[in-house]
Formats: structure tokens, C-alpha cells, sequence
């Protein structure tokens, strides 16, 4: 599907067929197209589905030449201010509560589950050194009775039975823990990466710095996600503040603080030497995680309102 500008306006979607046909008759060879997978708008005879196409409308003037046509062309910012509609993408919206939960739950679980499993373990213990110093009690007092035998006299090694100990620490209540607190976290997890995907799809129109699907798939990347964290949450933010620079249209949409998010990946990759960045991770996260749903948000509203 096509999107394209007419009168300032931002039009669309509809199939190649139908812009062709409009390209003919209605609208200038230069209008402004774009569609999913594109970086930018770019003039229709410039792409590769129409430049072939002759239209009976003569191409508009550059906004960008402004009243007079002999400026130099090395005085045009390339960076003004776009007045064209931002071609927002078709995004779902980002529930951040739903996030706010998951990872509380997940969080919680996972306390719970450490400190289940360390109390089970020191009570395996403290049961293995109870039978220990039992059976050297009562080789002492064996020793200290004169009437007692030899054998009663030699030193008891109390009889262990290693799997009944496993039994006590591995039970039905820890795998149940472990079943909860694993999917808590996928659950999590996923959610939070697909927020993630959807606040870069809506910047595919802006020339992102990658796409979503990188920006996902190269944080499974052992070591190399550790780099690849900056760009996929700072770098966004640095990419939708110049987006929102560059257009008129999303002058009312919300801003990202930039330092915040570079903050959030500092310390997520500090997180696994300092469990005290771990905290502060978890703060940032949510704080950036809540600017990135709030403008996923804004993107589907304008999608809902230009429908």
C-alpha cells in the first residue's frame, strides 16, 4: 500500500495500481510517495513503480526553493522543517501498565524463587550436619564407656543418602517456582521487544538508523548486544527527536530526554559486574519504556485520526 502528499496533505493508503492511475490524470510525476520499507518520501518518478509513468499535471515547485528560484543551492538546509504530514506507520498501541506488570511479576518471582531455593539448600544442610554430629556424639560416649565393646568403640560414619537430599531441595513446589518465574520473564521479556520493534517501525519514514527487525534480532547477539543496547534504545531516542526537529506535523508529539536512555543502557551492561546498576536499570527502564509506549501511542492515535 501507498501513501502519498496532495495539497500539503498526507493521503492513503492505497494499492500501486490506484496511485498509478492518479499519477496519470490527478497529481504532478513529483509527488511526494512512500510506503512501507522506504526510508523516505520520495517524488514518484524517482521510484522505481513509476518513474515510467507520464503525467498530464506539470511537476510543483520545490517547497524547499522557497520564492526564489536562482537561491544557491548550497544555502538549502536539508534539515528545514518538513510541512508535510509524517507518514506515521500502522502500529498497535503499547500498553505500558501491562509492561509496569510483567516485569514487576517476573521481578518478584524471581526474588521469591532465590530465596526459596537458599532457605531449602541450608535446610539440606543443617540436616546433613545434624546426622554429622550425631554419630560423633555417640562415638564419643562409645569411647568414654568402659564396658563398651571394640566395636562400639570405633568411630561411626553415619550413613548418607545423597539422592534424599536432592529430594528436599529439588521439589514439586521449586519446579513449579522455576516453571513461574521462567515464564514471567519470557513474558516479559517479549513484550518489552515488541515494544521495541514498534517504536522503530514508526521511524522507518525518518531514515532510521536501523530497522526494526535489527534492532531486535542483534540483542541476541552474545558481547555484541552489549554494544548493540545503545543503539537500539539511545540511538531511538536520538532518531525520533530529530524526526519530531524535522517535522511541522510533530511539533505536539512527545519528546524523549535522550540522556535518560543512554543512562538505561549504561547500566543494563554495568548491571553484570554492579547489582547496584542492576537497580538503577530497572528504574530507567521503566522510565524510558513509558516515553517509548507514550509515543508508540501518539503514532496510532494519528493513524486512527488520518483514517
Amino acid at each position: 500500500m501507498w501513501y502519498y502528499t496532495s495539497n500539503g496533505q498526507q493521503a492513503g493508503p492505497i494499492s500501486q495500481e490506484e496511485l498509478a492511475e492518479k499519477l496519470k490524470h490527478e497529481l504532478p510525476s513529483d509527488t511526494l510517495v512512500w510506503r512501507e520499507g522506504l526510508t523516505q518520501w520520495s517524488a514518484a518518478n524517482e521510484t522505481e513503480a513509476f518513474k515510467n509513468i507520464s503525467s498530464a499535471i506539470p511537476p510543483t515547485l520545490p517547497q524547499s526553493l522557497g520564492a526564489n528560484p536562482y537561491i544557491a543551492p548550497s544555502s538549502i538546509n536539508t534539515q528545514a522543517t518538513i510541512t508535510d504530514p509524517y507518514p506515521f506507520p500502522k502500529v498497535k498501541k503499547a500498553s505500558f501498565p501491562l509492561l509496569i506488570i510483567a516485569t514487576s511479576l517476573a521481578l518478584l518471582s524471581t526474588a521469591f524463587f532465590v530465596a526459596y531455593f537458599m532457605a531449602n539448600g541450608l535446610s539440606s544442610l543443617q540436616v546433613l550436619e545434624a546426622q554429622a554430629s550425631g554419630g560423633l556424639e555417640q562415638t564419643i560416649q562409645a569411647q568414654m564407656d568402659p564396658h563398651a565393646s571394640p566395636e562400639e568403640r570405633m568411630p561411626e560414619i553415619p550413613e548418607l543418602d545423597p539422592m534424599a537430599q536432592l529430594k528436599q531441595i529439588f521439589t514439586p513446589t521449586f519446579f513449579f517456582l522455576l516453571a513461574l518465574t521462567s515464564g514471567l520473564f519470557i513474558w516479559s521479556t517479549i513484550l518489552g521487544l515488541i515494544y521495541l520493534h514498534r517504536g522503530w517501525k514508526i521511524l522507518q519514514p525518518a531514515k532510521a538508523s536501523t530497522t526494526p527487525g535489527m534492532a531486535v534480532g542483534f540483542l541476541f547477539i552474545p558481547l555484541f548486544n552489549l554494544y548493540w543496547t545503545f543503539i537500539a534504545y539511545w540511538k531511538w531516542a536520538q532518531d525520533w527527536n530529530k524526526a519530531k526537529q524535522r517535522y511541522q506535523s510533530l511539533q505536539d508529539a512527545p519528546s524523549v530526554n535522550e540522556n535518560m536512555f543512554l543512562g538505561m543502557a549504561i547500566c543494563q551492561c554495568a548491571s553484570l559486574i554492579l547489582s547496584i546498576a542492576g537497580l538503577g536499570q530497572i528504574v530507567l527502564y521503566f522510565i524510558g519504556m513509558k516515553s517509548m509506549c507514550d509515543t508508540i501511542n501518539y503514532a496510532a492515535d494519528q493513524n486512527t485520526s488520518n483514517a
